[in-house]
């Protein structure tokens, strides 16, 4: 898509878009200020919930609220 999600928090890399879900192994967290590709998103309530990002070739979920984006997340699929 072009877009960057750009961490702003340690964030756990996780298999699907749920807090339960296990990390991703060999690949558990995205340090502060680590730059991924924005694959795609999920919404709630209106808002941005959890990201689906390529980091390092592995691609997994991180937290929406705890990262910046940079460029148009409206092009960014919702699913």
């Amino acid at each position: 898509t072009g877009v960057v999600a750009v961490t702003r928090a340690i964030m756990n890399f996780r298999v699907r878009p749920s807090y339960r879900s296990p990390r991703i192994a060999g690949f558990e967290q995205l340090p502060w200020g680590a730059e991924a590709e924005l694959l795609g998103r999920t919404v709630q309530g209106g808002r941005n919930f959890w990201f689906l990002v390529r980091w390092q070739g592995q691609v997994g979920w991180i937290y929406a609220p705890y990262v910046g984006v940079r460029g148009n997340l409206n092009i960014v699929p919702v699913y």
